[in-house]
């Protein structure tokens, strides 16, 4: 059974994505503290996990925001895959490895 090495995003992250989008869902405003948390603490899980399984993860996300990260990682991470948890196979063993987690950023 192959197994593909998946980094969540935690709720308060996904929420915060969520809240964000824009009434047509084609874009996303957030926070640049918000935004520059979240891309240090994925570049972070995302090294820890090449390191340690020797293969390049899939950011793992819920289905109604995971073009708007699409869209926001892509430039910073183009080469990385974002799916939804119902776009995986079931014949596919999925093991976490990191999960994007961003503190509320202090004013």
């Amino acid at each position: 059974m192959p197994i593909l090495y998946v980094i969540t995003l935690s709720p308060d992250v996904e929420n915060t994505i969520a809240k964000g989008a824009s009434p047509d869902g084609q874009s996303v405003t957030l926070d640049p503290g918000f935004t520059k948390n979240m891309f240090d603490k994925m570049n972070i899980e995302l090294e820890k996990a090449i390191t340690t399984t020797g293969n390049q993860p899939v950011i793992l996300c819920s289905s109604p925001i995971r073009l708007l990260f699409r869209k926001l990682v892509e430039r910073t991470y183009p080469q990385i895959a974002i799916m939804a948890y119902n776009e995986i196979s079931p014949n596919v063993k999925v093991k976490s490895v990191g999960m994007v987690k961003v503190e509320a950023v202090k004013r």
